[in-house]
């Protein structure tokens, strides 16, 4: 009776802790954000499947041949051709084909139809505050990491802090701005160089496409590819 009380006990202490390891885990890993700011196609996880059947051997279909050789008796059987085919005429009219001269196409405008690559971070801050923790302070760490890759190695980003417009549009300027540095100074930390990073905050003046300004998913900071 004893042990099974406190086996009970055990269990009830480990599946909380086991539940906070689980949220302190990044949603994203390094290539994701990789693939996600270069636009290249994430390579898919090998789905584990019943296994092909094995290829033939070439004694196996050297086999198989001879077999076939056999039987036949070595005569190989064939469709006459009518040999005046060639020299028919087509009845249908030949296409026509238009020769459209190349055409340079125009240069955008400097600025214009030019879209940066951006990711967004997907922090879950708490109501008014900057501190990151937990599974985004893994996020931001997860990110760190993909800019040391190769493919993003060297390049320069901005993070940009944007809310929804609840409160004040002053509060929300310097909430914004706040989010924006503590990612800045957490990827600084995890050995970025401070040249290649830059922060801004917007407040609610850049809400999403669709989005009204005090839509709840406006609250975001993102990552933009400078260059």
């Amino acid at each position: 009776m004893r042990f099974t009380l406190l086996a009970s006990a055990i269990a009830l202490v480990a599946v909380p802790v086991t539940a906070i390891q689980a949220q302190e885990q990044a949603t994203r890993s390094p290539s994701d954000f990789v693939c996600e700011l270069t636009g290249e196609e994430c390579p898919a996880e090998p789905a584990a499947g019943p296994e092909s059947p094995a290829a033939p051997t070439a004694s196996a279909t050297g086999g198989r041949a001879a077999r076939v050789a056999g039987e036949s008796r070595g005569f190989v059987l064939a469709k006459p051709v009518d040999p005046n085919a060639a020299k028919r005429p087509d009845p249908r009219p030949a296409p026509i084909r238009v020769v459209t001269p190349n055409r340079p196409k125009p240069a955008p405008a400097p600025g214009v139809g030019v879209a940066q690559p951006r990711v967004d971070l997907r922090l879950g801050f708490s109501t008014g505050s900057s501190m990151l923790v937990g599974r985004e302070l893994m996020e931001v760490k997860s990110f760190a990491t993909a800019l040391k890759t190769p493919r993003l190695a060297g390049r320069r980003v901005r993070i940009e802090g944007h809310t929804d417009s609840v409160g004040s549009r002053e509060s929300n300027l310097t909430l914004s701005r706040e989010r924006a540095y503590a990612v800045r100074q957490t990827l600084i930390a995890e050995g970025i160089a401070a040249d290649r990073i830059d922060a801004a905050g917007y407040g609610f003046d850049r809400p999403l496409a669709g989005q009204r300004a005090s839509a709840g998913a406006n609250r975001r900071v993102e990552a933009v590819l400078v260059n």
